[in-house]
Parts: structure tokens; C-alpha cells; sequence
């Protein structure tokens, strides 16, 4: 998702990249898009992302709920990591923090033990993957184009193998 300072052609910095963060957490944590809503079109998505109107999920702890309304904050100026300490204040939020037993330190150092490992019988094994009957392209079109017909992409074929 583009944040609202790009969406505006407004100069932008390092806060994009918090924003983005936000949005990759809220997905991780809920599945959903945090502006987006099926049967959206482009211009309401938008307008959502520049007022900054979002739903936090109801799973959510409420440290995490604070931690994304500061990142996904409308003004770049006033987002959380945007003042003098940066990215700092965004780790030093209650959500990072809450749990003793969780070291961000050691996490950037890359010494923290994974906390499940799967079994796994070769480099190559993808037994944990799901299986896909579709390829990625034609479950992107069927996502995204649901009432396109296999006819109506033939025409489209000399545009190459991606379309």
C-alpha cells in the first residue's frame, strides 16, 4: 500500500518506509489489507489511506493496536519514528517491549534461536507448502479479474507469458 505522502506527491522520506512496515505487520497479523476492502475501487482506497481510517482487528493485543495507529498515522510528520529518536521509538513501543524473554539486540545480532525449526528431509523438500493447482499468474488473474473469461485472455497472448 502507498502511504498518503506519495499518494499526495509530497515529499517523502524515511517514514514511507515505517508506513510500509505497518502495513506489512497488520497483514501478518490479520491477513487483510489494513485500508483495503473487497470490491473497493482505487480512488475510495485512496482516500481511506490519506484520512488514515483503518479497523484494528479485535484479535489484536491492544499494544500492537497502539503501535500500528502510530505507524500507519496519516502525517508523515507526526507518525511514530518520525521525530528525532526514529526508529527507535518504534522499537521501544510497549509491543516490542512487553516481553522479557523477546531481545531486539539479539535479534539483529541474529542471535536468537528460531522459535520452531520444521523437519524437513532435503534442502529442496516443500512438503510444507500448500499445493497449487494454478500457476501464480493465473491465481493473481482469478484474484484480481474474477469475471475475465479464458476466452477473453487469448486475446492478450502475443503481449507474452504474463499476461
Amino acid at each position: 500500500m502507498t502511504a498518503p505522502e506519495v499518494i499526495k506527491y509530497k515529499g517523502y522520506d524515511k517514514g514511507v518506509d515505517h508506513w510500509s512496515w505497518g502495513v506489512v505487520a497488520y497483514r501478518l497479523v490479520t491477513g487483510k489489507y489494513p485500508f483495503y476492502q473487497k470490491g473497493m475501487d482505487e480512488l475510495t482506497l485512496y482516500k481511506r489511506i490519506c484520512r488514515g481510517s483503518f479497523e484494528v482487528d479485535g484479535l489484536m493485543s491492544i499494544s500492537f493496536r497502539v503501535l500500528l495507529v502510530g505507524v500507519l498515522y496519516p502525517d508523515p510528520d507526526k507518525r511514530l519514528g518520525a521525530r528525532m529518536n526514529g526508529h527507535r521509538d518504534i522499537f521501544s513501543s510497549p509491543w516490542f517491549v512487553h516481553d522479557d524473554t523477546f531481545n531486539l539486540r539479539n535479534l539483529r545480532k541474529q542471535a536468537m534461536p528460531a522459535p520452531w525449526v520444521p523437519k524437513l528431509t532435503s534442502p529442496l523438500d516443500a512438503s510444507r507448502f500448500q499445493q497449487s493447482t494454478m500457476s501464480d499468474v493465473e491465481d493473481l488473474m482469478d484474484t484480481n479479474f474474477p469475471s475475465i473469461t479464458k476466452e477473453q485472455q487469448t486475446m492478450f497472448t502475443s503481449f507474452g507469458g504474463y499476461v
